[in-house]
């Protein structure tokens, strides 16, 4: 995790010190790209549990099912 947020920090072209990045006091700005990489985590696993449940739903299923015969259009890599 805390290299994902040190590539997250450079990625985004914030300046940071290696040895604080990692302790309170974190500037408003960091805390923001924190906050939004949590969020970006949560929003994944949530994304992940909805595509898992598609096949359960009989309804959803099928609509899916047709979704699929379009080309291109399939599930996530």
């Amino acid at each position: 995790m805390k290299i994902k947020i040190s590539m997250l920090l450079m990625e985004a072209g914030v300046t940071y010190n290696k040895q604080k990045l990692h302790k309170a006091g974190f500037d408003s700005g960091l805390r923001s790209l924190l906050r939004q990489c949590r969020e970006t985590v949560r929003l994944g696993k949530m994304e992940a549990a909805l595509i898992h449940s598609l096949p359960q739903d009989r309804l959803l299923a099928e609509r899916v099912e047709r979704l699929m015969s379009i080309p291109g259009i399939g599930p996530p890599h």
